[in-house]
């Protein structure tokens, strides 16, 4: 496996705006021309994107949609329509918006993965920055993954892995029951589902929204992270003063990391 980098980002703003895509778009091409999406793909629809406003006009596309009774072949009982967000590929890599369903969860969260090829030229930090300056997240997350970094967080379940974007509400709120399920907040009581609890793991650069408040010290972070800065209501802070450091000196970037979970509640971390 060759080295990897991974954006992740959860926010409640609504990111299905074209605007939005627009923004997304000249951040990447501005980090880095191998980053300009080519290919696009909507819910297995595949097209080729081959400026700036074809990506926009494919960021959000309406599907239709109908349920029948009696596994389809009965009168329709609902129709509506999904808000499909676009995956696209570029020679760099890939990345993928998701939104919520306005009609059936108005509370959700929408979500931003990049999966990208490691270049030590690109100025991957600037990248997040922007993302993060458009999305206004409730969690972010920059890491530079290598064979190494995986090994040593081996996969678990979904709620826990780290090993590539970590995103989606249910990372940061859902539990394992004493019955060995796991289980979520009431989707129905937005106060619930936005009052974070976990993490898999630090990342290398971290944004962490008003919805963790509690989990941990901030001051603390302050005094041990590097370019420490409030980010809207929350806090934003690396590890360590370089990516690169992830991959050029594990150890001294696990002893950064570790030093850092030390500023946060003892049940934030799974493991």
């Amino acid at each position: 496996m060759k080295p990897r980098i991974a954006i992740g980002i959860t926010t409640y703003l609504d990111l299905s705006d074209v605007a939005f895509g627009a923004a997304v778009y000249d951040a990447l091409v501005a980090a880095s021309n191998r980053l300009a999406p080519d290919k696009g793909n909507v819910m297995g629809m595949r097209c080729e994107i081959a400026s700036r406003q074809d990506f926009v006009d494919r960021w959000m596309s309406r599907l239709p949609f109908e349920t029948r009774e009696n596994r389809g072949r009965g009168p329709v009982i609902d129709r509506g329509e999904y808000v499909v967000g676009l995956q696209w590929r570029s020679r760099g890599g890939n990345g993928r918006v998701n939104f919520r369903a306005p009609s059936s969860d108005p509370n959700a969260d929408c979500t931003l993965t990049l999966d990208l090829a490691w270049a030590a030229r690109t100025d991957w930090a600037g990248l997040f920055d922007r993302l993060v300056e458009i999305t206004s997240p409730s969690h972010a997350m920059l890491h530079l993954f290598t064979p190494a970094e995986i090994d040593a967080h081996p996969r678990g379940d979904p709620h826990d892995d780290f090993d590539g974007p970590v995103v989606g509400e249910g990372t940061f709120t859902a539990w394992l029951s004493s019955i060995g399920d796991w289980r979520r907040p009431d989707r129905h009581r937005p106060e619930e589902r936005r009052r974070y609890r976990f993490l898999p793991q630090l990342s290398w650069a971290n944004v962490l929204g008003k919805e963790f408040d509690g989990c941990y010290d901030p001051e603390a972070i302050r005094a041990l992270g590097q370019d420490t800065r409030s980010v809207g209501d929350g806090l934003g802070f690396r590890v360590t003063g370089a990516l690169a450091d992830v991959e050029r000196d594990p150890d001294a970037f696990a002893a950064a990391r570790a030093r850092l979970r030390g500023a946060f509640a003892p049940d934030v971390f799974r493991r």
